[in-house]
C-alpha cells in the first residue's frame, strides 16, 4: 500500500510539471515545428535533466541554500534575461528557420531549455515543494523515494513526448507564413514570460 500510495503521489507531481505550459513549452513547439522532431525531443530532455537535478538537490537538502532570497534573485534575473535573448533571436534569425534540415542538428536546443528550467526561480520552489509534501507524508525510506522519484519522471517523459507529437502534427498544418507567424507568436511569448519572470522575482525581494 505505500508503495501504491508513493506511486500516486509520483504521478500527481509529475503530472503537473508535464503539463504546465510555460517557456519551456513554447520553445518545444518551436524546435520541433521550425526544426525536427529530434530537436524537440532534445529540448523535451533538456527540460526533463534539469528537473532530475533539481529535483535530486532538493532531495538531499542543498535547495535549502538556493532557497535563499538573494539567490533565488539571481537565479530569476538569470533566467528572465535568457527568455528575452532566446525570443529576441527568434525574431532576428526567423529567415535562418528555412534551412534544410541537415542544417539544424545541434545541441542548442536541449542547452536552451535546460538553461530556462534550471534558472527559473518557481522551478526550484515548486521540487521543494514537492519533496517537502514527499517527506511530510513519510515517504523516507529510500525504497519509496526511488518508486516516487520513477513515478515522477516518467510521467513527466511521457507527457513531454506528447507535447512534441503534438507539434509534430501541428507541423504538417504550419506552413511558409503560418511557421513565421508561430515564430512571432513564441518570440512575443518568451520576452513577455522573461518580464513576467522579472517582475516575479523583483517582488521576492
Amino acid at each position: 500500500m505505500e508503495n501504491l500510495g508513493s506511486i500516486f503521489s509520483g504521478i500527481s507531481f509529475g503530472l503537473i510539471a508535464g503539463i504546465s505550459i510555460g517557456p519551456t513549452f513554447f520553445l518545444i513547439l518551436e524546435h520541433t515545428i521550425t526544426r525536427s522532431r529530434t530537436q524537440g525531443f532534445l529540448s523535451a530532455a533538456g527540460v526533463i535533466l534539469s528537473d532530475i537535478l533539481i529535483f535530486a538537490l532538493a532531495g538531499i537538502g542543498l535547495a535549502q541554500f538556493i532557497e535563499q532570497d538573494n539567490i533565488l534573485f539571481y537565479f530569476g534575473l538569470g533566467g528572465s534575461i535568457m527568455l528575452m535573448i532566446i525570443g529576441l533571436s527568434l525574431l532576428i534569425n526567423m529567415k535562418k528557420h528555412h534551412l534544410p534540415l541537415s542544417h539544424k542538428y545541434s545541441s542548442l536546443p536541449f542547452l536552451q531549455c535546460f538553461l530556462v528550467n534550471t534558472l527559473n526561480p518557481f522551478n526550484w520552489l515548486y521540487w521543494i515543494m514537492a519533496q517537502g509534501v514527499i517527506l511530510a507524508s513519510g515517504s523516507i525510506k529510500v525504497s519509496f523515494n526511488f518508486v516516487i522519484f520513477l513515478s515522477v519522471f516518467l510521467t513527466e517523459t511521457v507527457l513531454m513526448a506528447l507535447k512534441v507529437f503534438l507539434a509534430q502534427n501541428l507541423r504538417r498544418i504550419i506552413q511558409g507564413k503560418w511557421e513565421k507567424i508561430l515564430n512571432v507568436i513564441v518570440s512575443a511569448v518568451l520576452i513577455a514570460s522573461g518580464l513576467f519572470l522579472f517582475w516575479r522575482t523583483i517582488q521576492l525581494c
